[in-house]
């Protein structure tokens, strides 16, 4: 495909259609790097567990009886002495 380069203020830069933004997964942030005169777009991977914290601050219900699990028995128990 070819693309323009235009002018943005003192900057330059190419428009991405939609498609090709959708296909990539570009969402709001890229990583751009230069490998011998080629320039690599990538969608920014997120942090492992990113917002869980935030998610579990927000879920306030208490856990009840049921949910609670203290102790899983498994086939192992007979073998250990604790």
């Amino acid at each position: 495909m070819l693309a323009k380069i235009v002018q943005i203020g003192s900057s330059k830069g190419i428009r991405i259609p939609k498609v090709i933004l959708e296909q990539c997964h570009f969402l709001h942030e890229v990583n751009m790097t230069v490998d011998k005169k080629k320039l690599i777009i990538e969608p920014v991977k997120s942090a492992v567990r990113a917002g869980w914290r935030e998610a579990f601050r927000a879920d306030k219900k208490p856990i009840s009886k049921k949910e609670k699990i203290e102790y899983i028995p498994t086939k192992f128990d007979d073998e250990w002495e604790w």
